[in-house]
């Protein structure tokens, strides 16, 4: 039978038989590979929120350069946006950034909450929810349809849908085809998608005999042949999933099976039906996260191949991340979540080392084989049987963990001692099943680094510094008196803000910066050692952690040693990593009350100790130039508003020599409402990524903790640690190391006049672009009326409808009132809605039917230019604030620059020469030098990508607009314009607008202000709430002004 090109919908739709899945996809890659796939004759690309690849996908989309409505898009409903589906709709689309889904589909019946199953929601909610957006929007969403259901769950649907799902989404395979509910899905007229089409790890379809034989005998690869099995079925779509460029195209060559070649491939089945997770019908509760989590059951089971949890679960796999990485001797290293054994780990399925590197069950590279990794419950926990949680778990009980994320924060173990089974002498079974991520905490061994040494967490102290030695000027000096524990700063809070806003960003401290950095203390008096701060109490397991943490930045007191080369310039000794701030979700707590929890996930390249210099150089070593190059390190973890406040007050103590960026605001309006918590979101991602991308920052101790930190009884446990050290004062510059002579005086003091005069320039051309930018967007508003006006009266003129409140200059008022009583019987439109007095009239029908659909037209390029305003230029709009107030920001480091060549220069006067304090000048130059050497290079960086994302977004709009009139355009032009002449005109979906039309749009949404903006560009209720805030002042505080200082 002949492979399909392409399947019909219930809708009419036409969608293609191969796309593209983006499942455990790896971030960073996501977007070259649609942009490839696309380019390469593509037009399916398949996400989901879940897979936390939305933004990519659609930058892939826009840099392909394929006109939209050539491509079909498919997203999912992810399991914990269920209760508000609107909101999870706008979120994908804004994501994706894309005005309308082809596809949208419920990626399962399980509602989950705070990684839980949602008992109160059903789901059957969920699809009326779904059903009711498609109804009203359609220009929204196209189709919509479901992923996963199994016949029991389709059964269930069709008793009360009024929508009949458009696709159903599942996993099918050689070894788990589930005819039945292809057959299903076919009696009522749902096409099937199929996922991964190539099998699990568990299951080598590849290297089947009869895969082998008819690959053979088509000169195609044993992977082509299992996708093209999905495309000769009957209503079936396939998505095989890979990022790798080559094998993009490969999986792109569908053959035509025969019968005989289908019935051998599908017989499979009979001799080893291979599925991970079971069918949600094979449950035996109804909830839904038994359905999701059935994987207990099936694992428990003997298998002939126990694979690797290969299952989309459709959760955020963002929080799954587990990457491996090797010593240079190729030894177990580290496991960012916690894994990792010094020793041969147990696996689920050993990595086989074969001539062509394996493949995952999508067509991509194979994935790293899951670790069995002992751990300790650190709490007692009696889930219920029928959800396939462990149901006798004791504190102290030692877990095997076979999978550490299965979704939503749930975690697949075996209880491998119990207390229960202490007591009674059990006779071994050991109960499999579900138990939360934070009920437990690893207890492998980490491998050390060859030659590491590390003492306790915290427990060492610096020794008294050196003098002078070689061409690298370190300075020491007289001890400094300990200080009183850090305080969380109020940054972000409603004062400050108000402060800042009030005085354009000054500080109203008494001393200045070259006073508070210790800058001056260090110069005058130097600096030995630091007073340790108290350290809670410690148990094994920290020790774990001080390994862990070691291995990725070395010794943890080089840390803290901050070099500065000839330029001067920082050193960077931590490769750029990227951080995602993303998945806002919405908990309560009974002693704060409700408030939000951002998933933070730093993206890291791959380390280049991960393999050995005599592998790098050994070319028989080397991996094929055409594989896909490893997987980047990934840690996900969970932070709400307060943590950052945290991290930005120890940071500002630590780092006192180096310019932070500012915290954003804490609140701008409506706490919970979707633009704020939007809004918050982007502040915050780039609030830390600019921390991120600092040479210093980047390494600190605390922001590795931060950012690495995935326990919430850890961080509990160690932030009042960070919060309580000491500042840093003149111990920081004290563990500044750089050349001898790198800093000349005279140039310092014409560099530091230039630097002012050149940030005040850029800030005031900064704050002049952001307000034109606000004027170019609204233009586009207006642009974006101006069409839909044009399309209103072109419509109304060839329908004879008239248009609410449309000019009519030249008509008396008694002729308008006649020609609207009128207008049918005076022959405006005939029978056939042509625009013609005369019946049958062929040619007015052609020309009525190319005016209709260019006035559509015009409707689309409308909704283009106002979703450009709204959405894409508000991104930009809002990076503007990454380059504003330069000036204010760098204050700090011109004031202690200048204080400090005036120290210079009283030292090495004459007659009170005064070497040592000379040479810790020089340590303070070089790092305000330094300083500056960053903002020149971040500056570089902002204003190119600033200019790239304006430029792109314009470039993919008028491509959109362009396109659409194209298309329009070639509707005059033969043979199009003959085929308007076959039957009636179909009223336009725009006529019923002309009595109500859509002539005034919401007003823009504007950037959140910058905290250094000034007090008239900021909202007048948040200045008056944080104003009497000041006056009122906070219980207990001695004065009303004690927050001016």
């Amino acid at each position: 039978m002949p492979a399909s090109t392409s399947t019909t919908l219930n809708t009419g739709a036409k969608m293609p038989t191969l796309g593209l899945g983006t499942w455990r996809s790896r971030l960073g890659a996501v977007e070259k590979a649609v942009e490839h796939a696309l380019k390469n004759g593509y037009r399916h690309i398949d996400t989901a929120t879940g897979y936390a690849n939305e933004k990519e996908v659609g930058v892939g989309l826009k840099a392909s350069g394929v006109p939209r409505e050539e491509i079909f898009l498919t997203t999912k409903l992810n399991n914990t946006d269920h209760r508000d589906v609107p909101a999870a709709l706008e979120n994908s689309l804004t994501q994706l950034d894309t005005p309308y889904l082809d596809l949208w589909l419920m990626h399962w019946p399980a509602p989950m909450k705070d990684g839980k199953a949602d008992k109160e929601h059903d789901w059957r909610d969920t699809w009326r929810a779904m059903e009711k957006v498609f109804k009203e929007h359609p220009e929204k969403v196209k189709a919509i349809g479901v992923s996963n259901f199994s016949v029991k769950y389709l059964g269930e649907l069709f008793k009360f849908a009024t929508v009949v799902p458009a696709v159903n989404q599942i996993e099918s395979h050689p070894s788990c085809m589930q005819e039945d509910i292809v057959q299903e899905c076919r009696k009522h007229d749902i096409v099937i998608t199929a996922y991964s089409p190539l099998g699990s790890d568990g299951a080598p379809l590849r290297e089947e005999p009869v895969v082998q034989k008819l690959a053979e005998k088509y000169g195609v690869a044993p992977s082509n042949i299992l996708i093209s099995l999905q495309a000769n079925r009957p209503g079936v779509n396939v998505i095989p999933k890979s990022v790798t460029l080559t094998r993009i195209d490969e999986n792109a060559k569908l053959v035509d099976l025969s019968d005989e070649d289908v019935l051998e491939l599908t017989a499979l089945e009979q001799k080893n039906h291979n599925r991970v997770w079971q069918d949600m019908a094979d449950t035996t509760s109804s909830s839904p996260k038994t359905g999701l989590l059935a994987a207990t059951t099936s694992l428990s089971q003997p298998r002939s191949h126990q694979g690797e949890l290969e299952f989309d679960s459709g959760i955020n796999t963002s929080a799954a991340w587990t990457v491996s990485l090797n010593n240079p001797d190729g030894s177990p290293r580290l496991s960012v979540t916690g894994g990792g054994n010094a020793g041969v780990p147990t696996t689920v399925k050993e990595e086989e080392d074969a001539g062509e590197p394996p493949q995952s069950v999508d067509g991509d590279d194979g994935a790293f084989a899951e670790e069995i990794r002992l751990a300790r419950a650190l709490y007692a926990f009696q889930g219920k049987a029928e959800f396939r949680e462990l149901t006798r778990v004791e504190a102290g009980d030692e877990l095997e963990i076979v999978k550490e994320d299965v979704g939503e924060g749930w975690s697949l173990a075996r209880l491998a001692s119990s207390a229960r089974e202490r007591d009674e002498d059990e006779d071994g079974a050991r109960e499999m099943g579900l138990i939360p991520r934070s009920y437990y905490i690893f207890t492998a061994d980490f491998s050390y680094s060859d030659g590491l040494e590390v003492p306790p967490h915290h427990s060492r102290q610096r020794s008294r510094r050196e003098a002078s030695t070689g061409s690298i000027t370190p300075r020491g000096g007289s001890p400094t008196p300990s200080t009183k524990p850090l305080v969380p700063q109020t940054t972000g809070e409603w004062f400050p803000s108000f402060r800042r806003s009030l005085l354009g960003g000054k500080s109203l401290n008494r001393f200045s910066s070259f006073v508070t950095t210790g800058a001056e203390e260090f110069v005058l008096q130097g600096s030995s050692s630091d007073t340790p701060a108290p350290h809670p109490p410690r148990i094994p397991s920290d020790f774990e952690e001080d390994v862990k943490r070691a291995s990725v930045l070395g010794h943890l007191a080089e840390a803290e040693k901050h070099y500065v080369e000839a330029g001067p310039s920082w050193r960077a000794k931590v490769p750029p990593f990227h951080v995602l701030v993303h998945s806002p979700n919405k908990r309560t707590s009974t002693l704060s009350g409700a408030y939000t929890v951002y998933a933070v996930t730093s993206v890291f390249g791959v380390l280049s100790h991960s393999r050995s210099s005599s592998d790098a150089s050994d070319p028989e070593t080397d991996e094929d130039p055409d594989d896909e190059p490893p997987e980047p390190m990934r840690i996900t973890v969970h932070r709400r508003f307060s943590h950052f406040v945290a991290l930005h007050t120890a940071l500002t103590r630590l780092l006192p020599g180096i310019a932070l960026p500012p915290l954003p605001e804490k609140q701008y309006a409506g706490r919970f409402s979707d633009d704020f918590v939007e809004a918050r979101r982007g502040d915050l991602e780039r609030y830390i990524n600019r921390v991120a991308r600092h040479p210093v920052a980047r390494y600190a101790e605390v922001l590795t903790f931060f950012l690495g930190c995935e326990s919430d009884v850890e961080w509990k446990k160690q932030l009042p640690y960070y919060l309580s050290l000491p500042a840093k004062g003149p111990s920081f510059f004290a563990n500044v190391y750089h050349p001898a002579f790198n800093v000349d005086a005279e140039e310092a003091s014409e560099a530091i006049d230039r630097f002012m005069n050149h940030t005040r320039a850029v800030g005031k051309g900064v704050q002049g672009l952001r307000n034109i930018f606000g004027k170019v967007r609204e233009a586009r508003v207006e642009m974006s009326k101006a069409e839909r006006l044009l399309s209103y009266s072109l419509l109304s003129m060839v329908t004879a409808k008239p248009l609410a409140s449309a000019p009519t200059t030249g008509l008396r008022e008694e002729e308008e009132e006649d020609g609207e009583q009128n207008s049918a019987t005076h022959g405006h439109v005939n029978e056939d809605g042509a625009w013609c007095w005369r019946e049958g009239c062929e040619s007015c029908l052609k020309l009525t039917k190319a005016m209709q659909k260019t006035s559509e037209t015009l409707q689309i390029v409308a909704d283009l230019y106002d979703d450009h305003a709204r959405r894409t230029q508000l991104a930009t709009h809002e990076a503007f604030k990454n380059v504003a107030h330069p000036a204010t920001l760098y204050a700090p480091v011109v004031d202690t620059h200048k204080s400090t060549l005036t120290r210079y220069h009283d030292s090495i006067r004459e007659g009170r020469e005064d070497e040592e304090m000379a040479a810790r000048c020089e340590t303070v130059l070089n790092t305000t030098m330094a300083e500056m050497d960053t903002y020149h290079a971040q500056k570089l960086e902002d204003f190119q990508e600033l200019a790239k994302e304006h430029l792109d977004g314009e470039i993919a709009l008028y491509e959109q607009i362009l396109s659409r009139l194209r298309t329009t355009r070639q509707a005059f032009d033969e043979p199009q314009y003959d085929e308007l002449g076959q039957g009636a005109r179909q009223p336009s979906i725009y006529e019923r607008e002309l009595e109500h039309p859509r002539l005034n749009p919401a007003p823009l949404s504007q950037p959140c202000p910058h905290v250094f903006d000034s007090a008239p560009m900021r909202p007048v209720s948040v200045a008056i709430h944080e104003g009497v805030g000041m006056i009122l002042g906070a219980p207990g505080r001695a004065s009303v002004f004690g927050k001016f200082w």
